[in-house]
């Protein structure tokens, strides 16, 4: 939702069906924009955090949302940190993170900008992003990152395909195992029940098909 709407009770069956593929699955709600303030980064003073959003945003235009992003990330860190402490031992320590437009821009950051920007290391074993991309040109991902499932459409008009090109070129560069499933002729639909409509013409699976297999091949 742009990082100005959205809520984890929506898509309940696109969670279900994760869950019955036999996965235990969180999901999480982060701060979002509001019209007339936007969220306060708690784990930054207003200097660093403005520091760090001219640094990702790529025009100015973008900066509140940006500001929102950074936001996320922190709320999803205390989530995962949430997670990990409630239910130690009860649950595997792999994990995913897996997210849809907004949502995999903050998948990403999670994964990949958490320790640059936060000083805290998550090192999920994967993640699974649908229609994000990376916030702009700077080499963001290193060598034993998470291995990454890239997902994207090329009519995207929201979140254009290029984002999903800089993943990719980032990953190669950091030798990080990725696989990317271009959906041609899809547009941003793909981060909501597109998963299961859309077959990937080289295997005849859905996209859903290769986020299960992912998982269990990672």
């Amino acid at each position: 939702g742009g990082f100005v709407q959205g809520d984890k009770s929506s898509g309940l069956e696109n969670k279900a069906n994760i869950a019955r593929a036999g996965y235990a699955l969180f999901a999480i709600n982060y701060r979002l924009l509001q019209s007339d303030s936007r969220p306060i980064i708690e784990s930054l003073s207003d200097a660093k955090a403005q520091e760090f959003v001219t640094e990702f945003l790529e025009n100015d235009s973008q900066r509140d949302q940006t500001y929102a992003a950074l936001a996320a990330l922190e709320d999803a860190i205390k989530a995962k940190e949430f997670v990990a402490k409630e239910f130690a031992g009860k649950i595997d320590t792999h994990w995913f993170i897996k997210g849809g437009s907004a949502g995999a821009y903050t998948t990403i950051n999670l994964a990949y900008l958490a320790d640059y920007v936060f000083n805290k290391s998550e090192n999920p074993l994967g993640i699974i992003e649908i229609s994000g991309g990376i916030p702009n040109k700077k080499q963001y991902l290193a060598a034993n990152d998470a291995n990454a499932l890239i997902i994207h459409g090329t009519t995207d008009t929201v979140v254009p395909y290029l984002m999903s090109d800089r993943l990719v070129s980032q990953a190669s560069t950091a030798n990080v195992p990725y696989q990317r499933i271009t959906a041609h002729g899809s547009g941003h639909g793909l981060a909501g029940d597109g998963i299961y409509k859309w077959r990937v013409n080289e295997t005849g699976l859905t996209i859903f098909d290769h986020m299960t297999n992912f998982i269990d091949t990672s």
